[in-house]
């Protein structure tokens, strides 16, 4: 375990030299390309789910009443739909 420590060390102390090397500081500042590039494959579909759901409930909510209302009316018609309370004409 001595040997893994003393190479864990040697790295602390390079990485942290890389980290304030002058050439690299230049590096901090990325393209926008760059940052496209990156964040495009993670926000793109992430967006799409979100833009697409919210159309599709701005198309319910824009639904009219009427409608509404009329579906509710075809449901609660037709018997024999699992409601036990629901009372049958035979004749």
């Amino acid at each position: 375990y001595s040997f893994a420590l003393e190479r864990a060390q040697v790295a602390l102390k390079q990485s942290e030299n890389a980290f304030y090397d002058e050439s690299l500081l230049a590096q901090l500042y990325f393209p926008e390309e760059h940052k496209l590039a990156v964040y495009v494959p993670f926000f793109l579909p992430l967006s799409m789910t979100l833009v697409l759901g919210c159309i599709h409930r701005l198309k319910q909510l824009k639904k009219s009443p009427k409608e509404d209302s009329v579906e509710q009316q075809q449901g609660d018609d037709q018997p024999g739909d699992g409601d036990p309370d629901a009372q049958v004409d035979e004749q």
